[in-house]
């Protein structure tokens, strides 16, 4: 079973990668991530080279299921 990367472990692995303190480096990865659920929200394409293309979308109503209510739920427009 793989572990999961966090925040943490980004971080400390930009330390190891360069002459930056973890500190610093925390600081770093909360203001591009900052920058990055901004340019979303704003509906922005989001390009890194070498690793992706990211954009929201809008999803569309759906039928849901609420189980111990062995009933359907109308789920609404939503952002993803």
């Amino acid at each position: 079973m793989s572990k999961t990367v966090t925040k943490a472990d980004i971080a400390k692995s930009i330390c190891a990668q360069s002459e930056m303190k973890q500190q610093h480096a925390k600081k770093v990865l909360d203001a591009m991530l900052g920058i990055m659920k901004k340019a979303l929200k704003e509906e922005k394409e989001m390009l890194l080279s070498g690793f992706g293309k990211f954009e929201a979308f809008t999803k569309k109503n759906r039928k849901g299921r609420f189980p111990p209510a062995a009933v359907g739920v109308q789920e609404f427009t939503r952002r993803a």
